[in-house]
Parts: structure tokens; C-alpha cells; sequence
């Protein structure tokens, strides 16, 4: 069986070419749909919202922030950023009733913000958060 590094080397070419796809249509889509905890689309193609306290709700900013730390361009960056600051007083508004999807709900954006900028501000919320 081959191992992942194994798969991805083989396949490089095109993890590059697809890449270089998500980004074009993410810059677009971003910039429309910064201000949403985005999840789906309406019959128009634009996004809809989805609760703070929904178990796909750090989705969003999530790919936002692993798409900044491909690229760097600064508007994922953004998005990423106005989705946490969208989560921030759902999560202390019902901090007892967490359940199993945190990690869903919160690593996958918090825990990205603070490992690309370092910010405190990010390591606090997403170990509050478990």
C-alpha cells in the first residue's frame, strides 16, 4: 500500500493545477461571501448562513484560512478572520452545551488562525472552545 506522501508526489502535477482552480473561483466567492458563516447555496448560487452554533459552522473560515496559508492573499485571510469574530459570542453564550462537534465548530478555524498569524487572542478561544 502507498503511503500518502507516496500518492501525493506521484500526483503532483495535478494537486498543483487544482489548486491553482480552487483559488480562482475562491477569490471571487470569498469576496461575496465574506461576511457569512457560509454552508450551501440558495437557487441563485449564492451562499447561504448557517447558525454559529452548527456543526459545519468553522467550514468556511476554515478553507478561507488554509487557502490564506496556500496563497497568502490577504482577502482569505480576512474572510477567515470575519467568521471567527462571527462565532465569538455564540460560543461563551452556550459554552455549556458544547458537544462532540467543537472540534468541527472551532479547530478548524481558530486553531488555523493561530497557527498562521500566532495571535493569542486565537490559541485562547480554540482551547476554550474543547
Amino acid at each position: 500500500m502507498k503511503s500518502n506522501v507516496q500518492i501525493i508526489g506521484e500526483n503532483r502535477e495535478w494537486a498543483i493545477e487544482t489548486l491553482k482552480k480552487v483559488d480562482a473561483k475562491m477569490s471571487k466567492v470569498t469576496v461575496r461571501s465574506r461576511d457569512k458563516l457560509a454552508d450551501g447555496v440558495d437557487a441563485n448560487g449564492v451562499h447561504r448562513t448557517v447558525n454559529p452554533r452548527g456543526w459545519t459552522s468553522g467550514f468556511w473560515g476554515g478553507l478561507n484560512a488554509m487557502m490564506y496559508d496556500y496563497t497568502k492573499a490577504e482577502e482569505y485571510l480576512a474572510c477567515a478572520r470575519s467568521n471567527e469574530a462571527l462565532k465569538i459570542e455564540p460560543l461563551y453564550e452556550c459554552f455549556e452545551k458544547h458537544y462532540h462537534d467543537v472540534g468541527f465548530r472551532w479547530h478548524l478555524l481558530t486553531g488555523a488562525l493561530y497557527r498562521i498569524t500566532g495571535e493569542e487572542q486565537y490559541r485562547n478561544r480554540n482551547t476554550t472552545a474543547k
